[in-house]
């Protein structure tokens, strides 16, 4: 997903279009997959970007949740945990639609963090806990 490049525009057109691609192939085969969106999120940018989306994939699109990064920059965790009221927002925008999120990490840009292991074992508990 890449959640660590460019900005909230960069997000919300990139989120945009995955969406609607996420949408063709579930109206393609119905039988088989159910959508599920991808959030414009960047580092630093508040989570209310992403309410528009969750409308719209919901709405427009009938998918049934939406995934949910909690480090968007990639590993340097500059965001604040998900039990802070940053991330309220989005909650309340789940419980609106009484849809779930998947909590889940993009791929690591820190040198320090393997994006196919350590960044990926360590993220969903580190978010949880912190």
């Amino acid at each position: 997903m890449g959640h660590h490049l460019g900005d909230g525009a960069t997000s919300e057109a990139w989120a945009s279009a995955c969406n609607e691609l996420i949408y063709r192939v579930c109206s393609l085969f119905p039988k088989n997959f159910v959508g599920v969106g991808m959030l414009p999120q960047s580092a630093g940018v508040s989570p209310r970007n992403c309410l528009a989306e969750i409308d719209r994939c919901v709405n427009q699109y009938g998918f049934v949740g939406v995934n949910l990064n909690p480090d968007p920059s990639g590993g340097h965790w500059k965001d604040p945990p998900l039990g802070d009221r940053y991330w309220y927002p989005v909650y309340e925008k789940l419980v609106e639609h009484d849809i779930p999120a998947m909590v889940h990490v993009s791929a690591s840009c820190n040198p320090t963090q393997s994006h196919d292991g350590s960044h990926y074992l360590t993220a969903t508990p580190r978010a949880s806990t912190s």
